[in-house]
């Protein structure tokens, strides 16, 4: 876990600052959740269960949502079952979607709201806390599969042989995405340049994390991420 000092903390300002987003509550929003986002990635690389069996472990509770009767029985039980990691993540995407979206407090717990929760409510707020997005495939009828902690099945499932080298760094990007997101209101702009804005953020997180370079994870999460009509003017 990297420690929260005046340099990191001063580098993640100047982020925002080449972005034209530098406010005193921006920064520390952006601060306080790129260092909650390091503490978790890195306890996700070094504790068990791996991210592969997280993602199973949300994924399985995703597909019980989608089912025509969902047992809400059952998808209670297997949130109250899901390892630590798991269920710090969710904390943290709560603490993020659930003010905006759902008009609950911003460091709220959600797992007691998932106990008291009435099944509309159940079915209408967990899809949107286990998934950060998806992409739709298939015609015949199409299907949307999600994207969880970072990975999107059949997109970055990698080899045969195993994850890609670099999967932990694309999902550390993922996560800087969504802090970006909850900081500024904004999603960053496309690029694999690290000299200013969200670029720069990656950058410095990589620096301070991971040897690889950062160009690379964010070419490969902008390859996996659909453009926008503004993305082309």
């Amino acid at each position: 876990m990297i420690p929260v000092d005046s340099a990191k903390d001063e580098a993640i300002r100047d982020a925002l600052r080449s972005a034209n987003l530098l406010k005193s509550r921006t920064a520390e929003k952006l601060c306080g959740a790129v260092f909650d986002t390091v503490a978790l990635w890195e306890a996700e690389k070094s504790d068990a269960p791996p991210v592969r069996e997280q993602h199973n472990h949300l994924k399985g509770i995703w597909n019980l949502l989608q089912e025509s009767d969902p047992p809400i029985r059952q998808i209670r039980g297997r949130f109250k079952s899901l390892p630590y990691a798991s269920r710090y993540h969710l904390r943290r995407s709560a603490a993020r979607l659930w003010p905006r979206s759902f008009n609950l407090e911003s460091d709220c717990d959600p797992f007691p709201y998932i106990e008291r929760m009435g099944k509309k409510q159940l079915l209408r707020r967990l899809p949107r806390l286990l998934a950060e997005g998806g992409y739709i495939k298939g015609n015949t009828p199409a299907e949307f599969e999600p994207t969880i902690l970072g990975v999107t099945r059949g997109l970055d499932d990698g080899s045969s042989g195993g994850r890609p080298p670099g999967d932990d760094e694309l999902r550390l990007v993922t996560y800087l995405v969504f802090d970006w997101l909850y900081a500024t209101g904004e999603l960053p702009k496309r690029g694999r340049k690290t000299e200013k804005g969200f670029g720069e953020l990656v950058r410095h997180v990589f620096n301070w994390t991971t040897s690889l370079k950062p160009e690379q994870a964010l070419r490969r999460y902008w390859e996996q991420v659909p453009k926008l009509p503004e993305d082309a003017n």
